[in-house]
């Protein structure tokens, strides 16, 4: 088994990634979309979930003899050889920050306590089973996933077509039932069957308990809608998911869901160990998590339109013409800020950024704007002044105004362990969100 590990947002020589080389050959210049359409499992769910994320984005793109890659972390696998993608903070002891992020937007526990003597493919597939209650959700708040199944009824309110055959078997002599058949447009069906099984799977885990225990409301209401259950169906259930993918145009989120279900009910982890001969594994997007994470921390001072959920949209122009989703806009009326976070480094913030927020500035009649990344070094601010006049004319100067800020949260990059890591992250949070306040005070 080759493994490999490399960072975010970093090049990485030719001859580090040659022990991998066939996972590279499978997703260097490729899309992140058509990777998806592969069975790669990539969050959030969806490309437009992700203003980021934008469908063109590469896992490695060649760069001058070597590669680079963006902000996408997570596991490849494909036959016997794995990928690690760490974020650019992460330590020999472990990637913490990504463990951390997970954590506080996923609610996913924390691997490194479960499985830090674990090989990379039990891991793996820990990952999978402990994004199954944020999937489910995902899926429900879309509704209950409905189809039409082929129901036999035996009795005399006959509503469907009558069952020659079936009713001479078993209604003779004649007792009053007609056998009949009914196309029904119902809740349990194969995909909320595979749901409930895998739910039942996950009860048996020895983290299973407390992972439901998360989402009671959903798993409630996933047996309620599944009266057929039948254990001894599982495998029947499964072999039928495999041949029927979601491909519904309003119930998106149950393809990922089903994706994992498959997974964690084949019990894949020989997948992992480079039984499975095809590309497989999960990334996560660091900019959406950084964003999520950062509405964590901030977001009792700014709202956070959402381009996922399609909540707080704004627009450019009258009419509803030009959708714009900012990442964060303070709850102040009289003095709005407009913050932006961006997860790459602060070097890789440049012209379109900065044309973006301030476009977003002068939308809202803000005289402020920031941006928020993650930082190695202590947490900092830099304040840039816009400036007036041309070259042309000699009277360029600064505009006291008009202010773009970049604030950084510092990353501890030194901890021997989780519980260390978040023993050092917390007053790296609070120096963050004091550094927030200076700045409105400031302005």
């Amino acid at each position: 088994m080759s493994t490999v590990s490399i960072k975010d947002n970093s090049r990485i020589e030719a001859t580090t990634l040659a022990p991998v080389k066939d996972i590279v050959a499978a997703v260097s210049d490729r899309s992140i979309a058509r990777l998806s359409q592969e069975g790669l499992l990539v969050f959030p769910q969806s490309i437009q979930d992700s203003p980021d994320l934008d469908e063109c984005q590469m896992v490695l793109e060649k760069d001058s003899g070597g590669y680079r890659s963006g902000n996408l972390m997570g596991y490849l696998g494909y036959q016997d050889e794995q990928l690690v993608i760490d974020s650019r903070f992460a330590s020999s002891a472990g990637d913490f920050f990504l463990q951390y992020m997970m954590y506080r937007v996923l609610n996913i526990p924390n691997l490194s306590s479960l499985s830090i003597q674990s090989d990379l493919s039990t891991r793996l597939f820990q990952f999978h089973v402990f994004m199954f209650p944020y999937c489910l959700r995902g899926a429900l708040r879309q509704g209950i996933y409905r189809t039409y199944i082929q129901h036999k009824y035996n009795d005399s309110h006959i509503r469907g077509r009558i069952d020659i055959p079936r009713h001479i078997t078993t209604n003779i002599p004649f007792t009053g039932n007609i056998a009949y058949d009914v196309r029904e447009l119902t809740a349990d069906n194969p995909l909320t069957q595979l749901i409930r099984h895998t739910m039942e799977y996950i009860a048996l885990q020895p983290y299973g308990s407390t992972l439901l225990g998360n989402i009671r409301k959903e798993v409630r209401y996933i047996i309620e809608c599944t009266p057929s259950y039948r254990r001894a169906n599982r495998s029947t259930v499964l072999e039928y998911n495999l041949r029927h993918p979601v491909n519904h145009a309003y119930f998106t989120q149950y393809r990922m869901l089903q994706q994992l279900c498959i997974i964690i009910l084949s019990n894949q982890r020989h997948a992992f160990n480079g039984q499975e001969n095809r590309l497989h594994g999960i990334l996560f997007d660091g900019s959406w998590l950084w964003e999520e994470y950062v509405d964590s921390l901030i977001g009792d001072s700014f709202f956070h339109p959402r381009n996922k959920l399609k909540e707080g949209k704004q627009h450019l122009f009258e009419g509803g013409t030009g959708p714009i989703y900012p990442d964060f806009i303070s709850r102040s009326k009289q003095h709005p800020i407009i913050a932006d976070a961006k997860y790459k480094p602060i070097s890789n913030i440049h012209k379109e950024d900065y044309w973006q927020i301030l476009a977003y500035m002068y939308r809202f009649d803000s005289k402020l704007g920031i941006f928020l990344y993650p930082d190695a070094k202590q947490t900092s601010r830099k304040e840039l002044h816009m400036l007036q006049g041309t070259t042309f004319h000699g009277n360029v100067k600064a505009r006291k105004d008009i202010i773009v800020a970049k604030l950084g949260l510092s990353i501890p990059d030194t901890a021997v362990d989780y519980a260390d890591f978040i023993s050092r992250m917390s007053p790296c949070e609070k120096a963050f969100r004091t550094g927030l306040l200076n700045t409105f005070n400031t302005y």
